[in-house]
């Protein structure tokens, strides 16, 4: 049994570089994957559904903008219809210190302090919720980590 058997995915960015890859391993593993890019990248985003399909997964493509709220939403709320289990962010600005966020160790970032994020449906089922807690977390001095910026705490 794969992974991602009866699964979905939602991808931006699917029509080069890290989002390509991920649809690709997505559907590899089972996932129904919606390749998002934008309208400019149809034509690149529809052979990635098409290398999907020749390769037996289930794919769509959908013009929409990774970077708009309301382009995500909509696709994913009217192609997916709710179902919607994986999203992977391509290209996120994130942490400029992790040395695994460049282009040296990944030549498909486009630049420092990039990345891909994977996100998977990890929420509580609302008949259990009062079992849950939100994890607490630690204040941290961010002073020692980036000397240069001379921070101020607290």
């Amino acid at each position: 049994m794969s992974t991602f058997n009866g699964k979905a995915g939602y991808v931006t960015g699917a029509a080069s570089g890290i989002g390509r890859a991920s649809a690709i391993a997505f559907a590899a593993e089972g996932a129904s994957v919606v390749v998002s890019d934008l309208e400019t990248k149809r034509k690149d985003g529809e052979a990635v559904v098409r290398l999907i399909e020749k390769n037996g997964g289930k794919a769509t493509f959908v013009a929409a903008d990774g970077r708009k709220a309301d382009d995500v939403l909509w696709a994913m709320t009217t192609r997916m219809q709710g179902n919607l289990d994986i999203i992977a962010v391509p290209c996120v600005s994130c942490h400029v210190l992790d040395p695994s966020q460049t282009p040296e160790y990944d030549p498909s970032l486009p630049a420092k302090g990039t990345t891909s994020k994977t996100i998977f449906d990890a929420t509580v089922p609302f008949r259990m919720k009062d079992k849950f807690k939100r994890a607490q977390f630690r204040d941290v001095d961010p002073r020692p980590f980036a000397p240069e910026l001379n921070l101020q705490y607290p």
